[in-house]
């Protein structure tokens, strides 16, 4: 027999429920009498309490809007939770440094617990002795200097291959938000599997996912948790359940193959190698398990992957907003490499402007813009109580757009931070984009590093330019909140290449001191003009010079058939026919007046290819098969041609 409802039984459920919840709030804001010296708070609803200044606008700018009303500290009550909102470094240095064991947690909420195991991660651990341990084996470890620049090799094959794309498609309109994106998680995966992932794709997803339903703002499980009915009617709950289960699928094997493969040599290991490295290590207080991993695998997609193509995504807006700003960075990028052809990322440190424009960009555009903290314990923070279990929001893209700290703070204009120490490791208080205290982020260089190389590298080989019919007044910059704060809608832009004059790279050869030693052997070896003739209008003895034959002759040259670049190394020989063992160009005065022309002509072309590309033989042919047979035409050349296979080192859009 079916059990049938009347057709009002919902709405009786979801009254009673709202009777329910009245019920509990009025006795709660009895008991929160108790609670004294709390910040300055708006007016609120029944039940919901301050949830409806949050409706219709991410969380930071809702905050924002209430700090310019009531001031730097602001104390909200979501639901049931109470949260306290900073925005000024002066109550931001109490928070992260002043009482920063008092509120060295982490939130917690359902989404939370199920994507990270537990807590069993590094970034949503509560601050505990097993916190310490992880955040140790992370900085020394995982993310240790060593590591960081082992992972540089990684790097820069992904955006080798992003640059070759955009060659391909220069003068074509292309989605850069997307292939940056695309950019960050190949490197984030290579750096913690040691290859792209065939399940990369969905694992991502996850990400995105776990991440979009583990705010705690928009799940009422999360905000009414001590409502039952919220937590057996959450169905976000069941959601993440099953995002876990494709989630253990997909770790489980990958942990597995690594096992099986017995990991990576030492000081050559990707991410997972190392975590499997330290689970066998038996003297830890907390053992490693393959959940443990596993968190930390999550932590690693969720806080590197969106966060550093975000910034690059914004960067690239703000530059294409303001092209004096994007013509000095080119500028400055362009003298520093052209002579050499490529963005060295040993060097780019010297790149002060670059390093202006990218912090100037995370103070407009955070990747993370709430730093969130809990407190284990009651505490003082610009006078008022904050009391234990009391989330803290400290509103970092609040104070990156005060005009108390910036001047024309909405203005992008990097040159503001030219002659300020400020860094990134959290010690100004107005400016923590990778947080401060115990939980400042412990992989600042590796993200650093993810976005400073590639935009050094779009805009030394790129000019850009709106698509067709759009101006930079098109750009949407609205925020939206996902893995990082990024912007809603995709950029859309258009690379061209960017020739470099000539005279840039003829104007470094000169340093490639042996590469004038092999054109120098080569020429003995192999003179254009193995005779040089004259002829004589007196009597004389000779009227003939053997140039090829001098330069074989075992009584100026040791060993004179072998090609040994070195013999020339200490030897002051020169084209100009004052060495009579060697005048490849002739000598007196029928000397050959085109000396510089030709040389040009053979050390510009030849540094060119072995630049560019690395060679190799047919298939099935070895060096021995070369026909060394030589034929006199114009010049002594080979006889029958030379077919060698060239790999590409370099994009070809570097010639």
């Amino acid at each position: 027999m079916e059990v049938q409802f009347p057709f009002n039984f919902p709405i009786l459920v979801i009254f009673s429920s709202f009777i329910f919840l009245l019920i509990k709030e009025w006795k709660k804001t009895n008991s929160l009498k108790k609670y004294k010296n709390l910040p300055p708070s708006p007016s609120k609803l029944p039940v919901i309490g301050h949830l409806h200044h949050l409706i219709g606008q991410l969380p930071h700018q809702a905050f924002r809007k209430l700090e310019q009303k009531y001031g730097p500290v602001v104390h909200l009550q979501l639901g049931e939770i109470p949260v306290v909102v900073i925005a000024s470094r002066e109550a931001a240095k109490q928070v992260v440094k002043d009482q920063d064991p008092a509120c060295a947690d982490r939130p917690s909420n359902i989404g939370l617990q199920i994507m990270w195991y537990n807590y069993v991660d590094m970034a949503f651990s509560p601050y505990n002795e097993y916190w310490r341990q992880m955040r140790k084996i992370c900085i020394l470890e995982l993310l240790s200097a060593k590591n960081v620049k082992s992972f540089g090799t990684i790097r820069q094959d992904e955006v080798a291959h992003l640059i070759k794309y955009i060659q391909v498609s220069s003068g074509e309109s292309i989605n850069l938000s997307g292939k940056l994106f695309t950019l960050t998680s190949s490197i984030i995966s290579r750096a913690v599997f040691g290859k792209v992932m065939k399940d990369q794709d969905t694992l991502i997803s996850l990400v995105k996912k776990g991440i979009a339903m583990s705010s705690g703002f928009d799940n009422l499980a999360d905000l009414f948790p001590s409502y039952k009915l919220f937590q057996l009617l959450n169905w976000n709950k069941y959601k993440l359940l099953r995002m876990r289960h494709k989630l253990d699928s997909i770790l489980d094997a990958i942990l597995e193959d690594h096992k099986l493969r017995q990991g990576g040599e030492f000081g050559n290991e990707n991410i997972i190698d190392v975590m499997l490295r330290i689970q066998k290590n038996k003297e830890l207080e907390f053992p490693i398990g393959n959940n443990n991993i596993k968190a930390i695998i999550y932590d690693m997609f969720t806080g590197a992957i969106e966060t550093s193509s975000s910034v690059i995504d914004w960067a690239m807006v703000e530059l294409m907003r303001n092209p004096h700003i994007m013509a000095k960075l080119q500028q400055e990028i362009r003298e520093a490499f052209e002579g050499i052809g490529k963005v060295e990322e040993s060097e780019l440190h010297k790149l002060k402007y670059l390093n202006l424009v990218i912090k100037e960009t995370i103070r407009l555009h955070p990747p993370i813009p709430l730093l969130p903290r809990a407190c284990k314990h009651e505490c003082k923070v610009d006078g008022y109580t904050i009391y234990e279990k009391s989330k803290v929001m400290v509103n970092i893209w609040s104070m990156g757009r005060n005009p108390q700290y910036w001047h024309d703070p909405e203005r992008f204009h990097p040159e503001r931070l030219e002659h300020n120490s400020m860094d990134y490791l959290g010690n100004n208080f107005e400016f923590l984009p990778f947080g401060a205290g115990r939980r400042v982020c412990p992989g600042i260089n590796f993200g650093l590093a993810n976005i400073d190389f590639p935009l050094a590298k779009l805009l030394f080989h790129f000019n850009w330019e709106m698509p067709k019919g759009m101006t930079t007044n098109d750009i949407d910059m609205t925020e939206v909140f996902g893995i990082a704060m990024s912007r809603k809608n995709s950029l859309f832009l258009v690379p061209t290449k960017h020739l470099k004059e000539l005279g840039k790279w003829k104007s470094e050869l000169h340093r490639l001191k042996y590469l004038k030693l092999v054109i120098k052997e080569t020429l003995r070896l192999h003179p254009p003009i193995p005779f040089l003739p004259r002829a004589c209008k007196h009597e004389c003895k000779s009227r003939l010079i053997f140039n090829w034959s001098i330069g074989r002759n075992p009584q100026y040259w040791h060993d004179p058939e072998r090609f040994h670049t070195e013999r020339l190394e200490h030897n002051s020989t020169k084209f100009l026919g004052n060495n009579f063992e060697f005048h490849p160009f002739g000598a007196g005065r029928r000397i050959c007046p085109g000396i510089n022309f030709g040389l040009a002509n053979i050390d510009l072309p030849l540094a060119k290819l072995l630049f560019h590309f690395n060679w190799n033989m047919p298939k099935g042919m070895t060096t021995n098969d070369i026909d060394m047979t030589e034929t006199f035409e114009i010049a002594m050349a080979r006889e029958n041609s030379l077919f060698l296979v060239p790999t590409v080192k370099i994009p070809s859009f570097e010639y």
